[in-house]
Parts: C-alpha cells; sequence; structure tokens
C-alpha cells in the first residue's frame, strides 16, 4: 500500500477491519466534492470513533487530536490531553528500547504494530492494542495517528490462565510429594527391588 496517497487505508487489529477515509477527515479540513461524499465522510469517521480509541500526534508525539474513546479509558478529559506528549500515558512497564524501536518505525514512514501498558489518571492500568500510521503531506510525514482497542480485559484474562496453570503444576507436585511423604515404606520397597535388579 502506497501510504503517501491521499486515501489510506486503516487497518484495525481486531476484525482486520479496513476504513478508508480522506487523510484530513479527522482534522475537519477535508473538501467535500458532494452532500454524498460528505455522509460517506462522516460516516466512516462515526464508525472508527465507535469502534476505535484514537489519536493524532505531531511528530514529537504531542497529541493534538483524541476521540471520547480515548478519554473515557484513559480518564482524562480532552483539554487534557490535548497538547500534552503521549509520555505523559506512560506506566513504565515497557523499556526505552521498545520505545526507540517504536519511533524509528515510524518516523521511517512504516507502519508500527503493538500492545502498550498506559497509565490513567486515576493511576490504574490498561493496555491497549496499538497500530500507529506516519501521514503524508507533500512527500513528508505531517502527523501520526493511533488507532487503538482496549485489550485490558483479555490481558488480564491471560495472565489468570497462567497463574492458574502455575498452580495447578505447583499442586501436583505437591500432592505427589505429600503421598510420598505418607507413605515411606513404598519408597523403601521400591529402592530394595531397583537394589535386586544391580
Amino acid at each position: 500500500m502506497n501510504c503517501q496517497s491521499t486515501w489510506y487505508c486503516l487497518i484495525t487489529w481486531g476484525n482486520w477491519i479496513e476504513f478508508y477515509f480522506y487523510q484530513n477527515v479527522l482534522k475537519g479540513t477535508a473538501k467535500k466534492e458532494s452532500s454524498a461524499s460528505n455522509d460517506e465522510i462522516d460516516n466512516l469517521e462515526i464508525t472508527l470513533n465507535a469502534f476505535s480509541l484514537v489519536t493524532i500526534t505531531d511528530l514529537r508525539g504531542n497529541i493534538t487530536f483524541v476521540n471520547q474513546k480515548f478519554c473515557n479509558l484513559s480518564k482524562y478529559s480532552k483539554d487534557e490531553l490535548i497538547g500534552k506528549n503521549h509520555r505523559f500515558l506512560k506506566s513504565d512497564y515497557h523499556s526505552s528500547d521498545f520505545f526507540t524501536h517504536l519511533w524509528s518505525t515510524i518516523s521511517s514512514g512504516k507502519i508500527w504494530h503493538g500492545s502498550i501498558k498506559n497509565k490513567a489518571k486515576d493511576n490504574s492500568f490498561y493496555w491497549i492494542k496499538t497500530t500507529i500510521i506516519p501521514f503524508f503531506k507533500s512527500g513528508k510525514i505531517s502527523k501520526y495517528v493511533s488507532i487503538c482497542q482496549d485489550v485490558t480485559d483479555e490481558i488480564s484474562l491471560s495472565k489468570k490462565m497462567i497463574s492458574a496453570e502455575k498452580f495447578s503444576t505447583v499442586g501436583e507436585f505437591t500432592s505427589r510429594l505429600a503421598h510420598d511423604l505418607r507413605n515411606p515404606l513404598a519408597i523403601i520397597q521400591i529402592t530394595l527391588e531397583n537394589f535386586k535388579i544391580l
């Protein structure tokens, strides 16, 4: 796909739904040729905002646009987020190498996909599955658009399942150990049988 074209294909991670929309829709500067195209652009914007968390940043990562769904998850108002750098939401979970890779990817004009753990206004944490798309104007990157999905519940469930598996393994080991300790004669008998074989 040519990301420098007028139309962009934004692929969300969830259902791999493709949204095609004009590069300036979210800033409200798209030139509208007819009421049919206006309706189409408006409907695509409504769909995108209903399905995803959306932010737009300048080249330094300062937030210039944020949709209400993102505000609801982060627990910050639009006024509190606009003008702030995305680092403002950093949870300190990820290494500096993680962010170096992210920035080198998007600043080279490539699309970045990954999961990020952020910190909300109330100091709670949330996970977002994120796609960051560099937008071009006159052949140069002009802004970054981030399309995200809240995956906090999925990651929490995954961690619980891993923890349950660990407890299950520890439980089985403990059960065998307890059984062996209660039956020392069985251990002695097996040991004696092994000596007979030798």
